[in-house]
């Protein structure tokens, strides 16, 4: 009885490894030509020795300039989770921006949203933020992955038939994704 359990559970366990093994969001094509052991600190700090090089990096939207051929889109760089979305924003190291070309609308691509890009090294920009220089690495997109905007599942009560107050109360949103 016990063998029949743990090879259920053995299973159980592999199906799921390898249904979950297929989450990312960046395609295999991308995926493979990306440098794995390049950091985004290290081609932060010279991006021009890894010009052409793919990388995959993701962050938050801080703005989207449309030009009269492309868009530039600065993101505030925050690491990858196993799928690809971005993670906390304060273990950021920096921005970085994203050029592609044709048309992305700043109402869709506005600030805070979420965005992985996998796209090839262009070599660093160079602007003014708060009165000081800032250069950060630019990146041809080849991918791009818009993340939606988690929405409430439901407000902050719940109908609860058998309560006397006919509600339940959650001090905390519950997303849905």
């Amino acid at each position: 009885m016990v063998d029949r359990v743990y090879r259920l559970v053995l299973k159980t366990v592999v199906v799921l490894m390898v249904l979950g093994s297929g989450c990312s969001g960046i395609s295999r094509e991308w995926r493979h030509r990306a440098e794995p052991r390049l950091s985004f600190e290290t081609i932060h700090d010279e991006p021009w020795n890894h010009l052409g090089r793919v990388v995959i990096f993701g962050g938050y939207i801080l703005e989207t300039e449309v030009l009269a051929d492309k868009t530039r889109i600065r993101v505030l760089q925050a690491p990858l989770d196993l799928e690809d979305a971005p993670g906390s924003r304060d273990r950021s190291q920096g921005r970085f921006l994203v050029e592609s070309p044709g048309f992305f609308d700043p109402e869709i691509y506005r600030k805070d949203r979420k965005i992985t890009v996998a796209g090839a090294l262009a070599g660093e920009f160079k602007e003014q933020v708060g009165g000081k220089e800032v250069r950060y690495p630019m990146v041809h997109s080849g991918q791009i992955i818009l993340w939606p905007d988690r929405e409430p599942l439901w407000g902050p009560y719940r109908h609860a038939p058998f309560s006397p107050y006919g509600y339940w109360y959650y001090p905390r949103p519950h997303y849905v994704w």
